[in-house]
Parts: structure tokens; C-alpha cells; sequence
């Protein structure tokens, strides 16, 4: 199955799908299971948790990154975004924080936020391409490239 939302990626890139620049999908498969051992290990869960609590820590004794934010509108459009959780606000949030901060750090949580928003609402194609994007900025997250493969399995994309 053939997409075009792939068109402008180069081609013959190693570890890539034939005529994509994403990675193959049996690639992005294994990286998914990688991912998840090593996501299930004591120490992989520590340094993800670790992670929650720079980004999604409320408690005013545990200082975030966010928090670090100088642009009021910024940490506050992210706060609301991570805090809602209906799929179709949290995808109008996510597209909304993504054109408004297109340089913000936040940008690929904001993707990841989207992708998973878009899937539930079952946008599979808009999911992929938010997720693309996610991965782009940050290849190591791992729950994303579950949800991806969860998705290219149900869809019949790993043929």
C-alpha cells in the first residue's frame, strides 16, 4: 500500500522502505518491540519515569522543564494540551500548539500528542503523519513507535 504523505521523503535511504523516506516497516516493527523490552526493564522504567517527571510533574516541590518555560502562553497551551483527554480537543490543541511554536522543544511531545489523538480517533493517516514528524525529533520514543506498529499491523501496511 502505496501513501503519498511520503512523496517528498528521499528515496534509497539505508534501513528505509523502497520509494519512502520513513523506515521500513518491518524496521520500525523490531525497533517497537526493542523498545518495549527494554521499556519493561527496572532501569528503562526508571529513566522514563524520570522523563514524566521533567515534563508532567505538578507538584510545586519537584520543578519541571516546563515550568522553566519563559513564554507564559507557551507552558500554558502545552499544560492544557497534556491535561486533556479527549481526543478530538487534544488533537485541535496539538495542531493548534504546533503552528503557533513551530520552534518550541515541546514540538515533538506535541506531535507524539497529536499522532496518539489522531489514531484514537481512528485518522490512521493523520496519526502516521504526526508520528513521523514525533519520531523525526526524537526516534527513541518508544511508546510511539508501539502505537505506530500497532497501527501499521491493523492496517495491513507491513506486507
Amino acid at each position: 500500500m502505496t501513501s503519498s504523505r511520503f512523496a517528498h521523503a528521499p528515496t534509497g535511504v539505508a534501513g528505509t522502505a523502497p520509494g519512502r523516506g520513513f523506515p521500513h516497516p518491518r524496521r520500525v516493527l523490531l525497533l517497537a518491540v526493542a523498545s518495549l523490552c527494554i521499556s519493561l526493564h527496572p532501569v528503562g522504567e526508571l529513566a522514563g519515569q524520570d522523563l514524566d517527571l521533567v515534563l508532567y510533574s505538578g507538584d510545586p516541590d519537584k520543578p519541571t522543564m516546563i515550568d522553566q518555560i519563559e513564554d507564559p502562553l507557551e507552558r500554558d497551551s502545552f499544560k492544557e494540551l497534556k491535561d486533556t483527554e479527549d481526543p478530538a480537543r487534544k488533537r485541535v490543541l496539538a495542531e493548534a500548539f504546533l503552528e503557533r511554536f513551530p520552534t518550541s522543544w515541546l514540538v515533538s511531545f506535541a506531535h507524539a500528542m497529536a499522532a496518539k489523538a489522531c489514531i484514537a480517533m481512528d485518522d490512521l493517516e493523520a496519526g502516521l503523519e504526526h508520528a513521523e514528524r514525533s519520531l523525526r525529533i526524537l526516534p527513541e520514543n518508544s511508546t510511539l513507535l508501539v502505537a505506530v506498529a500497532n497501527v501499521q499491523v491493523h492496517s495491513g501496511l507491513l506486507d
